[in-house]
């Protein structure tokens, strides 16, 4: 029973993950920045779906803070934010029109991203707010 304790938790999703592209992206932007060390993602009330990303560099995690690290880069989570991002990855994308970071969220997660990729919900948020994106 114990060891197929062990096995589930060994096949477990990450909690939080990132894409080559944002490791590349975060290393990037924080290059010549002397002052602050890592990524912070938080979750404001707003958006289309309910909540919206909030996407801010940070010299150092808090007390409380869930901190990941992947091949030199940091991205620190919030208890909120790992409530509603627990398993979900983090990439960048960029075009002639613009570039961006964007949360994918996983498939069997009970949170749903707009289609614009800027806000995540619940069941019972998704749908009562307009994507103004």
């Amino acid at each position: 029973m114990l060891s197929q304790f062990f096995s589930n938790f060994a096949q477990k999703k990450a909690a939080f993950s990132m894409t080559p592209a944002a490791i590349k992206q975060i290393k990037e932007l924080l290059k010549t920045d002397f002052e602050n060390k890592m990524l912070r993602i938080t979750l404001k009330s707003g958006g289309c779906a309910g909540f919206q990303y909030d996407f801010s560099f940070d010299s150092a995690a808090r007390k409380g803070d869930h901190l990941f690290q992947q091949d030199g880069a940091a991205v620190v989570l919030d208890d909120k934010a790992l409530l509603y991002l627990r398993g979900a990855e983090l990439d960048y994308s960029s075009d002639i029109f613009s570039s961006y970071f964007k949360v994918n969220i996983p498939l069997e997660s009970e949170l749903h991203s707009c289609h614009c990729g800027k806000s995540v919900g619940t069941d019972e948020t998704v749908g009562k707010h307009k994507c103004s994106h």
